[in-house]
């Protein structure tokens, strides 16, 4: 991340070009998000639980259809608990 050029255009795998500073905010949301449900499931929090709580408003803008806030938290947690 450190050597990508500010003017950079980045082809993501899906939706349009992206520049270095949305690349930035995606690797935030993926490292704070995870965190976010790694913390709970060490807290003994089921899944439930965890979809229930949901997220901070700051990452809702990263929820589609195809990816909704439940399936993310579901798939974080599927891959984090022990």
């Amino acid at each position: 991340m450190k050597t990508i050029p500010a003017e950079v255009q980045i082809i993501p795998g899906h939706g349009p070009l992206s520049t270095a500073k949305e690349l930035r905010e995606f690797q935030t949301m993926l490292r704070e998000t995870s965190s976010l449900v790694q913390e709970r499931v060490a807290a003994g929090k089921t899944l439930d639980e965890v979809q229930a709580a949901g997220l901070p408003e700051q990452w809702s803008r990263w929820a589609v259809p195809t990816l909704p806030t439940r399936r993310w938290l579901e798939l974080l947690y599927q891959g984090l608990k022990p």
